[in-house]
This record gives structure tokens, C-alpha cells and sequence, in this order.
């Protein structure tokens, strides 16, 4: 890109568009950058006097932009083919691109994106791109598609960790890998539900001191039972304690041995 811009600037415009032609084929290229490689391609064939390949070049800058600028500099027959570029565009409409996604999404279950395009059978575009990622926890998810009106993605449990929170990215894009157009969007997940009580634990918060499971109440409806059931229960550990302590004498074996404190 930056070779052909540099051949622009200099006033080579018979170089120029096979320098923005070898840099679309390179690819990797963002929708700006897309963008301004065939409007000047298209501008650069105007000044030469080809006028079929601007033509084309200025289709495609409008499939992506119907209201692209040409350079100042293109002059007079660049301005007339760009607009004859829009006109024709216009009957076909301009790329346009959406996603449904969820705003949020319960941890550890899959969810769907379903993606629109149109026009879908463009023939600069190749294939349709999901990418979701987790930057926090490292991971990353991608998927492609051919291209039609109407895609549908699953993304996996495996990127729905509790309170993550994911870049949902969908890219139209050529053979070369060039964006044509995208979309984006933060997804958030639930954080983890809390364990359930164990069974004891939840009826007695269901029933706090002072509740009652008849409108009577009464002392079985209160903490006093449990509070005197522990009380007795650690008055008969001491008993047997204290009933099967082993005296200071003992013995073993017919052998008396004296034990000392």
C-alpha cells in the first residue's frame, strides 16, 4: 500500500493501479485501507483513459461506500465514471451487514449469532468470519462460512466461563482476506450460580428463630431445642469420658506399671 501511494503521489498513474491490484492480492487489509485501493485504482484508469477497468474498480468502492470520494486531483473523467459507478451500484444496493447476539448469556451454555448480508452473492466476497474472543481468559473461538443472506453461528460452552466478557466479531470478507465490512459486539456472561443449602441448613434459614410451622408457634418451633439437644449431648461426652478414663494404674501382661503425672 505504502509503494502505491507513493507511485500516486508522484503523478505515476500508469503504475499505480497495479500497485493497489498487488496490494488487495497480498490482502490482510482493513475496510478503509480496501476502500481507498479502488477509488484510487478507479481514478488512476480515468486519467490513463481506460475506462472499463475504472469502471469496475469504482463498482466495487461503491459496493463497499456509495458515498466514496474520489481525490481532487482525478479531474473531470474520474468524477463523471464515479458517479455512473454510484448509479449503477444503487440498483444492487450498498454491502450491509448485521448480527443478532444476545446482550447476555448464562454461563456454561452455548449461544447462537445469526448474521445477515446483503447483497450475499457480491462477487468480491468470499466467505463470512465469526470471532469470539475472552482476552481476559485467553481464549478465542473462529468459525467461517460461505456467503449468504442468512449465516448462523453456535459458539461453544467452552467460551462461556462465569462473568467473561466477549468480543463478538463477524467480518465479510474477499479471497485475499481483505475486510469488506464488520460488525462487533460485547456479549457478557452471568457470573456462577450459588451452590444449593443442604437440606437442614435451608429449612432452618426457611424458618429463622421465631417462625413457626403452625400459626401457634411454641417451644418446638424454636432454637431451644437444638441449643438444649448440643447442650446434652456434649454433657454425655464428658460422662463417658470421665466413666472409661483409664486409672493412673495399669496392667499389661501381669506386669504392673506406675504411672506418674
Amino acid at each position: 500500500m505504502q509503494r502505491a501511494r507513493s507511485a500516486w503521489d508522484g503523478g505515476d498513474f500508469d503504475l499505480a493501479p497495479a500497485l493497489y491490484k498487488n496490494a488487495l492480492s497480498v490482502g490482510g487489509l482493513h475496510r478503509a485501507d480496501v476502500l481507498d485501493a479502488y477509488v484510487r485504482m478507479g481514478s488512476a484508469y480515468a486519467i490513463v483513459g481506460k475506462k472499463g477497468p475504472s469502471l469496475t474498480a469504482f463498482r466495487r468502492a461503491a459496493l463497499l461506500d456509495p458515498t466514496f470520494a474520489i481525490p481532487p486531483e482525478a479531474g473531470k473523467k474520474a468524477t463523471a465514471l464515479a458517479e455512473r459507478a454510484r448509479r449503477d451500484q444503487r440498483r444492487v444496493g450498498a454491502l450491509a451487514l448485521s448480527a443478532q447476539t444476545p446482550d447476555e448469556v448464562k454461563s456454561g451454555e452455548s449461544f447462537a449469532v445469526d448474521v445477515a448480508l446483503a447483497p450475499s452473492r457480491a462477487s468480491i466476497i468470499d466467505s463470512i468470519h465469526l470471532q469470539v474472543r475472552d482476552a481476559l481468559a485467553g481464549r478465542s473461538f473462529e468459525q467461517g462460512a460461505a456467503p449468504d443472506s442468512r449465516v448462523h453461528f453456535d459458539v461453544p460452552v467452552r467460551m462461556t466461563l462465569p462473568d467473561a466478557s466477549l468480543l463478538v466479531r463477524v467480518e465479510v470478507v474477499d479471497a485475499a482476506d481483505n475486510e469488506l465490512v464488520s460488525f462487533e459486539k460485547h456479549v457478557h456472561v452471568q457470573p456462577a450460580m450459588p451452590a444449593p443449602l443442604p437440606a437442614g441448613l435451608a429449612a432452618l434459614r426457611s424458618h429463622p428463630e421465631g417462625g413457626s410451622h403452625h400459626s401457634g408457634g411454641g417451644f418446638w418451633n424454636t432454637a431451644w431445642p437444638y441449643v438444649i439437644g448440643g447442650a446434652a449431648l456434649a454433657a454425655g461426652g464428658v460422662a463417658l469420658y470421665v466413666g472409661t478414663r483409664p486409672t493412673a494404674d495399669v496392667n499389661v501382661a501381669a506386669v504392673r506399671v506406675e504411672l506418674s503425672h
